[in-house]
Parts: C-alpha cells; sequence; structure tokens
C-alpha cells in the first residue's frame, strides 16, 4: 500500500496481496474526489497489477468498434488526444490506466471510469468555458465527468507511442515501428513499472511481446501546441481507415 499528501489532509491506500480488496484510510478534512482520483488511478492500477492483469500507462478510445491506445509518459498529451477523439463523437473507454485481456481472438481493451482528467486550458480549448466552470478540481487538473463509456471491453486495432512535443514541428506525424522496438518501448509503459520487481517484469514481458506480435505500433509525434489536435486527430483516422 502506500500513503499521500493531498491538498488538505492525506489518504492512505492497502492493497490486498491477491489485489481483490482496497482499502481506503483518509482525515476528514481531505477532499473526496482527490481521495477517489487516488483510488480510481493508481490503486485500481496496482489491484489489476497484483491480480496479474497487464496494464499500460495510456488512454484508449473507441473507433468503429475497435480500440485506439495513446501510450507514453506523462506530459505527452494522453490525455488531451483521447478527449479530441471524444469532442468528435468518439466514445473514450479508458484513461490513464489501460488493462489488457488477450484472447484467442485478439487483445482487448476492458472499460475503465466514466471520467478524464485535462489540464485547465486543454480543457477550455476542447469544451468550452462552460465545461471547465462545471469540472471538479482534481490536483492540478480538472476531472469531467462523462456520460458514458463502453460496457465490454473492445479489440485493440493500433496502439500509437506519444513522443515528447516537438516545438520544430509544423504538423503532427507518425511512423510505424518494428515490433523489437515496439516492445523495447512498452516495457516502459508498463502500469507502475517503476515498482515492478523482476518478478512482474518476467510474467509481463512475454505478453508484450505476444501484444506487438498482434497489434500494429506506432510513434506518435506532435507539436507543443494544442492547436495540432485536430490535425493529430484527423491523421490518425486517415491511417485507420487505409489499415
Amino acid at each position: 500500500g502506500f500513503w499521500t499528501r493531498l491538498s488538505q489532509g492525506y489518504a492512505e491506500y492497502t492493497i490486498s496481496p491477491d489485489g481483490l480488496a482496497i482499502t481506503v484510510a483518509y482525515s476528514e478534512q481531505a477532499p473526496f474526489l482527490e481521495v477517489m482520483r487516488y483510488l480510481l488511478g493508481v490503486s485500481l492500477g496496482a489491484a489489476l497489477r497484483f491480480r496479474g492483469v497487464l496494464c499500460l500507462h495510456a488512454s484508449a478510445v473507441m473507433v468503429n468498434d475497435t480500440a485506439l491506445i495513446f501510450a507514453g509518459p506523462s506530459h505527452t498529451g494522453k490525455s488531451s488526444l483521447s478527449a479530441a477523439f471524444h469532442r468528435r463523437g468518439y466514445c473514450l473507454i479508458s484513461e490513464d490506466v489501460v488493462a489488457l485481456d488477450q484472447r484467442d481472438d485478439g487483445v482487448f481493451v476492458r472499460p475503465g471510469y466514466a471520467g478524464i482528467r485535462l489540464y485547465p486550458d486543454a480543457l477550455d480549448y476542447l469544451y468550452g468555458s462552460d465545461i471547465v466552470a462545471e469540472a471538479l478540481p482534481v490536483d492540478r487538473k480538472l476531472l469531467y465527468q462523462l456520460d458514458a463509456i463502453p460496457a465490454a471491453a473492445c479489440p485493440i486495432q493500433a496502439l500509437y507511442l506519444l513522443a515528447p512535443r516537438n516545438p520544430d514541428l509544423s504538423q503532427p506525424r507518425m511512423a510505424r515501428i518494428n515490433q523489437t522496438s515496439a516492445l523495447l518501448a512498452l516495457t516502459g509503459q508498463l502500469y507502475l513499472h517503476h515498482f515492478a520487481g523482476q518478478r512482474w517484469l518476467a510474467r509481463d514481458f512475454p505478453r508484450l511481446g505476444r501484444l506487438v506480435q498482434r497489434v500494429p505500433v506506432y510513434v506518435l509525434e506532435r507539436t507543443d501546441s494544442l492547436s495540432d489536435l485536430d490535425a493529430t486527430v484527423d491523421l490518425i483516422l486517415e491511417q485507420h481507415a487505409v489499415s
């Protein structure tokens, strides 16, 4: 388990070794939404990892009944890109933690919770000031609660590795990478990989290998501006249509 300071007070989370139970204790002054943010994020992700579920630090959206995954380090724009798809009418599947099921007929993304956290400038750019006023502050971001997410797991169509923002680019670009490069890059995007021991890595590495054999992986580069989100969505949809 772990404990964390909140904007007011603290919260402590204890996860059972089998990942089937999460116990939360928090101080009286702790903001409930901040408590829930760590429950639905780190705690739930850790519980899934304890249960042996393969999880990526990523977001996912549904396009034509299949999932597109956006993985990458913090501050590469996973949530804002997923929100840009949502604004176009596509469903968000999961944000921040993407849990995967490997089946005989493909690799599937499990649905997460109906909400997305964005920095205020991104939320304002994508949805407008009225939504910003209604959104709930959680840490430095704002939580925008969505109406619904898919009820069932979605098969993965493609996975995009988001590179650090590149201010020298004039427009977004992407390129497919080979399976070896994809495998090495995704190892760093396993959820909570910094805390994983050799046992977790030995368990997950073969499953990542099977993932990159079945799902195409692309490196996606964006400019350092929110204004390129529409062009990025268009680029991905064009690639998705011809794949």
